[in-house]
């Protein structure tokens, strides 16, 4: 617009600049750019006063963002007269950066030299801003794309070199100096330097190493996002405020830092560094970039974490599975197609995927019905399976696999598979063979030592008796002198404890040797005590120890009478011979309950200590008494608690160094016994004639042991024998026939028919007859009081001719019968 165009529409001049200075920032500047005017626009956006503007070059505006070239070229172009437009970024006073529009417009003189430049600016900052906001999203927008693909398939061994490229692409494209990237070890409260870029600053992995532990567990909220920290603010993101003043000592005065998460932990922390503490504010408005970057970051961290536990895991359960010789078995029940484990059995891996009857023909030909069967039946009646069977190997190695498996169906059909697992069990099927070749080995062994020990033992009787009766005739011989007689008490004493010993031997072999015969029958317990204080009376007057018998319960034991005496013995002399001068004894008996009764021996000896305990039951330990004067072996309580525990009873002691022990004996009480219809009349039973054929019936399930009481009445009687099963026809039978001994064969006790109702239902059936049971040995334990109410004796299996004939022969007394 010229003057002339001004003057026809009466347009003041002032007022057109004063509206220009009211919209631009102006300036007008000499030849050598000193600023010589600036109006109030300018003043304004720059931060500067008049003063402080007019006399100075622009210089004291630029930002640094323009390189000299720009420059140069712009200058070049005014002092040609031409005019220059462009944008520039300035900064103001307070360091601040602001773009503008410009309009560079030089006046020449005559000469076409300018005199002077006006420059014309529109502050275009937020239009700037707006722009490169854009440009960087749509550059963000780009890195995040990209990375993504990258993060979604880099693996565990690649992770920290796809960190470090991100690292660096982000650091260009957020105008960052430096990056770092920063590990929290939480096992060991540790802040570790794991990346730096563009370089390594060793100074700073240094100071790195040097920071303080943490106390307690840093742990997300889960809300932390990236931070933008400017000047001398506090990385609450991640490794709080030490690494902070750390990175502000070496002169980084803006971070942005991005979190890296593991489910609640921070695990790193991704920091971009500015010395500037401008760089990151243009920023400052699109963390939510790095936001996502974040969760990228954590994500493909949290992938490959548990990518790696997978592993892991799969590891440790094949390495299991190896050390358990355990492998997988699964068949599509729709195409009888097996995965398997191979491998494990000495297989090609190429044969982890086969058919069923490829599979077949890797099994033992003599298993592979079995197997089918197996299989057939888990799918057809969806039940678990568990059988063995064996795989032959391409070098006929075989192997023995146990498979449990049951098939699994879901709703829709969709899955239905036979599932299985395969025990390789050869080590213990080998492991099966050699215990029992071993054991084979050692009861040869054991019973060649019995049979050695016995028939050395009856070896030794018969000189030994010889000894013993020439001894006990030269005792009777007056004519011997004290000295003499002396040496034949030695003989004699010697000899007696010899004989003891070959007894305590003989007995302990023929346990061992499982040839004891034990006969268990009502026997009251006082009696056997007194018999067994009579027995023992002598050996406590020659140690001076006193014995007293508290008063005993009137009860019954339902034992071997033999036996039990044997064990009594053998606890009284013991309490004796290892007591203290002027020592007592005790025997005492208690009812802990209504079905048992325990006699105790208790004595005031030295006692036993803890660490000896172990070995008291022992054979031929004698706890330190080896070099003593007191007589023993050390097997007489080996055996006591072999017949003891043969009976049903059990053991113990109980003992206080210096104070004494108590060794106990504790059996089942006997009920009271079953009374025959004769007896409950207060009749007896009439002898039967010569003529009169007197029955012994046996009721057993199988007639195993059928020829051994067939030979037990085999000699010199006239008592007939029968045997039938437990489902016979008793009834009828008992119309036929009646029994005076009712032998019952209970077995292992397992067998249901063995129970009360039966017995009571056959006692009086048969009119309540003498019985005798025969009971598997193993099955002692299992003897219920109601067994002892109606049997006179209980023989224990296995039991020779001879003593179940005995039993026979004392049953035939009492009923009143003619055995001959």
């Amino acid at each position: 617009m010229d003057e002339q165009v001004l003057e026809q529409l009466s347009i003041n001049p002032a007022h057109l600049l004063d509206a220009l200075n009211q919209h631009a920032i102006v300036s007008v500047a000499a030849p050598d750019g000193t600023i010589l005017f600036a109006n109030d626009q300018f003043c304004a956006v720059s931060g500067y006063s008049r003063e402080e503007l007019i006399g100075k070059d622009h210089r004291l505006l630029n930002s640094g963002l323009h390189p000299p070239e720009f420059f140069k070229n712009m200058w070049q172009t005014i002092a040609t007269g031409r005019r220059w437009k462009g944008i520039i970024r300035n900064r103001s006073k307070s360091g601040s950066n602001y773009w503008v529009q410009t309009t560079i417009t030089p006046y020449c003189d005559a000469q076409g030299r300018p005199e002077y430049y006006i420059s014309i600016r529109t502050e275009v900052t937020r239009t700037k801003q707006n722009e490169e906001s854009l440009n960087r999203s749509s550059r963000f927008l780009r890195l995040l794309n990209d990375q993504a693909k990258a993060l979604l398939v880099v693996g565990q061994d690649f992770l920290a070199e796809e960190f470090y490229k991100i690292m660096g692409a982000w650091s260009s494209a957020l105008g960052a100096e430096f990056a770092i990237l920063v590990e929290m070890d939480a096992d060991h409260h540790e802040l570790r330097l794991v990346h730096q870029y563009p370089q390594e600053l060793p100074y700073l992995k240094a100071e790195f190493d040097r920071l303080p532990r943490w106390t307690g567990n840093r742990r997300s909220s889960g809300k932390e996002r990236s931070r933008l920290i400017l000047d001398r603010g506090v990385d609450l993101s991640f490794s709080g405020e030490d690494v902070a003043n750390l990175l502000h000592r070496w002169g980084f005065n803006a971070i942005i830092s991005v979190p890296v998460k593991f489910h609640t932990s921070i695990r790193y922390a991704m920091k971009f560094l500015a010395r500037d503490k401008q760089t990151f504010a243009p920023v400052s408005g699109q963390l939510f970039f790095i936001d996502i970057l974040s969760d990228l970051l954590s994500s493909a961290y949290q992938r490959v974490h548990n990518e790696r536990e997978l592993q892991q895991q799969k590891q440790k359960l094949d390495a299991r599975q190896f050390l358990a010789h355990l492998g997988d078995w699964d068949m599509e029940v729709s195409t009888l197609r097996v995965k398997w484990s191979p491998a494990l059995f000495g297989f090609s891996e190429a044969l982890t995927s086969i058919s069923l009857s490829e599979f077949v023909d890797l099994v033992h030909p003599e298993d592979r019905r079995m197997l089918l069967n197996e299989l057939n039946t888990a799918i057809n009646h969806s039940v678990p399976t568990s059988f063995e069977f064996r795989l032959v190997g391409e070098d006929n190695s075989q192997h023995w696999v146990q498979m449990r498996g049951a098939r699994i169906r879901d709703k829709d059909q969709h899955t239905d598979l036979l599932i299985a697992t395969l025990i390789d069990v050869s080590h213990i099927k080998s492991t099966e063979a050699e215990l029992r070749e071993a054991k084979k080995q050692a009861d040869q062994a054991n019973t060649a030592k019995s049979q050695f020990l016995s028939n050395m033992s009856h070896e030794l009787r018969t000189p030994l008796n010889s000894i013993l009766g020439f001894g006990q005739l030269l005792e009777l011989d007056d004519t011997l002198d004290a000295a003499q007689q002396e040496n034949v008490e030695a003989i004699l004493s010697a000899g007696a404890h010899l004989l003891n010993l070959i007894n305590e031997i003989l007995d302990l072999s023929v346990v061992e040797a499982g040839a004891v015969n034990i006969v268990l029958e009502r026997s009251r317990l006082a009696t056997i005590v007194e018999e067994c204080v009579a027995l023992v009376g002598p050996i406590s007057k020659r140690y001076g120890v006193a014995l007293e018998v508290e008063p005993l319960p009137d009860v019954e034991l339902f034992v071997d009478r033999m036996r039990f005496k044997q064990a009594v013995i053998n606890l009284l002399s013991n309490a004796i011979k290892y007591n203290k001068q002027d020592g007592h004894v005790w025997v005492r008996c208690e009812l802990p309950n209504l079905q048992h009764a325990r006699l105790n021996v208790i004595d005031t000896g030295l006692g036993i200590s803890p660490e000896k305990k172990h070995e008291l039951f022992k054979p031929f330990s004698r706890l330190g008494h080896e070099n003593s004067t007191t007589e023993g072996t050390g097997i007489g309580l080996t055996f006591t608690k072999s017949v003891v525990e043969l009976m049903g009873g059990d053991i113990g002691f109980t003992s206080s160094p210096g104070n004494g022990s108590t060794f106990y004996l504790e059996f089942p009480l006997a009920a009271h016994p079953t009374q025959g219809p004769a007896q409950a009349a207060g009749e007896e039973r009439p002898t039967p004639s010569a003529q009169q054929h007197d029955q012994v019936l046996m009721i057993s399930r199988g007639f195993a042991e059928e020829s051994m009481v067939r030979g037990a009445l085999s000699y010199d009687t006239k008592l007939s024998f029968r045997i039938v099963e437990p489902d016979h026809d008793l009834n009828r039978l008992a119309t036929r026939i009646r029994p005076n001994i009712l032998l019952v064969n209970l077995g292992d006790l397992e067998d249901p028919w063995v129970d009360e109702a039966y017995l009571e239902r056959i006692s009086s059936l048969f009119g309540a007859p003498r019985m005798i049971a025969l009971l598997d040995a193993n099955a002692i334990k299992l003897l219920q009081p109601y067994h002892t109410r109606f049997f006179d004796y209980i023989c224990l299996l296995p039991i020779d001719r001879s003593a179940i004939q005995t039993v026979l022969q004392s049953v035939s007394f009492r009923a009143g019968l003619q055995w001959a």
